[in-house]
């Protein structure tokens, strides 16, 4: 069968896969469909799926002695038990009755097989000799992995090339698919936030009517009216509301992650790794998405990202100045998301003073001490003007607010935890059950995001972790990406399904990283198994990122335009009628036509502008008009009949004119 029938199967098989997804754009978890639900819809994606797999059981039949030979180059019985096991846990997040778990399994297990296997039938299927000439071709334009000398022709663009490359597709992330609006109620939080930072507020005074005013995750106790989220990100997304371009700074974010993270890898290992480990980012569904919404996760990356840097360039440098930039940035990284601070920093410190690490002195880590305390210390003064107690963040002062006093913390026990969410947190309090339930829906949602790999963005770690080859190298990325998983586990909460396992997106380049090494790690140990079987490796990471690449991306397209029910429908209305200098009251009973409002209110609500107001209450219509006069009045109003859409029911009338 020609290469290239089984290249178009394999795509056709990805796309009936996802056909058999339920991803709605809301904040669930995505399951398969039951199986009388996939009868119902039609067997044309489950007659696809069969036919991708018999097919590619037929052609590695043809191909038994090297599938044999490879299954025997690698075998390592407790291990592959081990794998094997990682691979079912993480093929699918439990339904609401074992019954349907189980059904979604089997499906799941189907899937992702037949997925893998076409892309293996078609590696082997592909000539030899194409795919090894292929590697001295591309070693003249890049550097590989492996490879010492002088640079390839390539070798100073490429990251430059793939930073613009993940700027451009972040953009077009936020443009199109968010609508240049955050969606997520932490992500609306922030922007309000940066938006009164870029003013040079620290708060604001209450608005005229809290009701007429609120989303969620924001706090107005009488006299100051502030976002719950810690002041790091909202005061590098306040540069962006300073120039008018909010929704462009975690793209520009996503871009520095590929330039750092090339300049991590390139010294820890060389040139090829990291040439390898950003192409493969380049096309990470997880990174580009995250990259388009107004979320602090890019940032504390990037944070990170510095911090090892700047230990790896102290080995070489002034150590001072660089042990003190590494401090800072971990500081920093603190005053965005304090738990990851204190995840990452034992591991990145340890790294650098230990034996399989930087190996720098520890004189060496007072300037990286104190440059962090006196960043991360910029979290009291900020904490006692919110809250009056420089010990008792805005963000606990607003959980407790909410959902009850000391909710919302790290630890275990019966108290743990809230209600609020049974979709996401089915369990009462924090304990053992919810670790593992945690666990599973993060790693679920991380195999699926991470290279949108239809046979798991894991595959290859798992399968260099049996055939093993691992060295001290690898030490800091597998760290890190334990560190930033299993270390959440002191949390009740898991991150929910928003933007893939955004809690253990500190793992995104440490794991990356690890699949370009495990290419690497297969690729010598079939190479020294002769059969020509080495190169093929590296197809099949092209392969299966090519088709996952494009496959998921326009697909995920579908989940995150108007996510969670946050539009630009006021936005064009807005532009349509040319509001101006107006206050326009939202009549709707959905929090999200108001969410979708509240972001487009100026810095301040007596800057000039239009200021949007949730008419909830009529009797506080009177002093929301008297508090904004000089400005025209619109009201803008959704159907109470499901299907209506928001629509312009008045305006503009005269200053000071009470609506109807």
């Amino acid at each position: 069968m020609p290469w290239w029938l089984l290249l178009l199967l394999a795509f056709a098989g990805q796309i009936s896969a996802l056909a058999l997804v339920n991803a709605p754009p809301f904040a669930v978890y995505q399951h398969y469909k039951t199986w009388p639900d996939i009868l119902r819809s039609g067997l044309l994606p489950v007659t696809i799926i069969a036919v991708e797999l018999l097919t590619a059981l037929i052609v590695l039949t043809r191909h038994r002695a090297v599938v044999r030979w490879g299954a025997r180059a690698l075998a390592k019985p407790v291990r592959a038990v081990l794998a094997a096991g990682i691979v079912l846990f993480a093929s699918f997040v439990p339904a609401d009755s074992i019954v349907r778990s189980l059904q979604e399994a089997a499906t799941s297990i189907l899937v992702t097989a037949a997925s893998a296997l076409i892309v293996l039938a078609l590696t082997l299927t592909i000539p030899t000799s194409f795919t090894e000439s292929l590697g001295p071709r591309v070693g003249r334009r890049i550097s590989l992995p492996g490879r010492s000398g002088p640079s390839a022709e390539w070798d100073r663009t490429l990251p430059w090339v793939v930073a613009c490359w993940v700027v451009v597709l972040g953009a077009a992330a936020s443009w199109f698919a968010f609508e240049r609006l955050p969606h997520i109620d932490d992500s609306v939080s922030y922007f309000f936030q940066a938006k009164y930072f870029a003013a040079g507020r620290l708060f604001l005074p209450p608005p005229p009517d809290s009701a007429g005013f609120v989303v969620s995750q924001t706090l107005s106790d009488g006299s100051r009216w502030w976002g719950y989220g810690f002041p790091g990100w909202p005061a590098v997304l306040s540069l962006g509301a300073l120039a008018g371009l909010p929704w462009l700074v975690n793209p520009i974010l996503g871009g520095i992650t590929i330039l750092l993270t090339h300049d991590v890898v390139r010294r820890l290992y060389d040139r090829g790794t990291a040439n390898v480990t950003v192409l493969l980012l380049g096309v990470s569904p997880w990174l580009i998405y995250m990259s388009g919404e107004f979320m602090a996760h890019p940032l504390s990356v990037v944070l990170t990202l510095i911090a090892i840097l700047s230990l790896l360039r102290a080995v070489a440098g002034t150590r001072w100045a660089w042990m003190a930039l590494a401090g800072a940035s971990l500081g920093a990284l603190f005053l965005t998301r304090p738990i990851e601070a204190f995840l990452v920093a034992p591991v990145v410190v340890g790294w650098a003073i230990g034996p399989f690490g930087a190996r720098l002195r520890l004189r060496d880590l007072v300037p990286l001490g104190a440059a962090g305390a006196l960043v991360a210390g910029l979290s009291l003064p900020y904490t006692n003007a919110l809250t009056g107690d420089p010990t008792y963040p805005p963000h606990t002062k607003w959980a407790d607010a909410t959902w009850g006093v000391g909710k919302d913390r790290i630890g275990f026990g019966p108290d743990v935890g809230h209600a609020a969410w049974p979709n996401i947190d089915p369990l009462p309090g924090h304990g053992l059950p919810d670790v593992v339930l945690n666990a599973n829906k993060n790693l679920f949602m991380t195999n699926f995001e991470l290279l949108g790999w239809g046979c798991g963005s894991l595959l290859l770690i798992l399968a260099a972790f049996v055939a093993g080859g691992w060295d001290r190298r690898d030490i800091l990325a597998v760290a890190l990406a334990g560190a930033g998983t299993l270390g959440y586990s002191v949390y009740w909460f898991n991150g929910g399904p928003d933007l893939g396992a955004r809690y253990w997106y500190q793992a995104l380049v440490p794991l990356v990283i690890l699949t370009a090494r495990a290419a690497t790690l297969l690729t010598d140990r079939m190479g020294d198994q002769g059969k020509g079987a080495g190169p093929r490796v590296a197809t099949f990471v092209v392969l299966s990122s090519f088709v996952g690449f494009l496959t998921v991306m326009p697909w995920r397209f579908g989940k995150y335009h108007e996510y969670r029910g946050v539009s630009g429908a006021i936005r064009r209305l807005a532009s349509a009628n040319d509001f101006g200098h107006a206050l326009v009251f939202i009549r709707s009973a959905d929090r999200e036509d108001y969410q979708s409002a509240f972001s487009l209110n100026p810095a301040t609500l007596a800057d000039s502008g239009t200021v949007y107001v949730w008419d909830r209450i009529p009797d506080a219509r009177t002093r929301i008009i008297a508090a904004f006069p000089g400005r025209t009045v619109w009201i803008i109003e959704r159907g109470a009949v499901p299907g209506d859409t928001l629509a312009l029911r008045a305006g503009p009338l005269p200053p000071g004119t009470l609506p109807p």
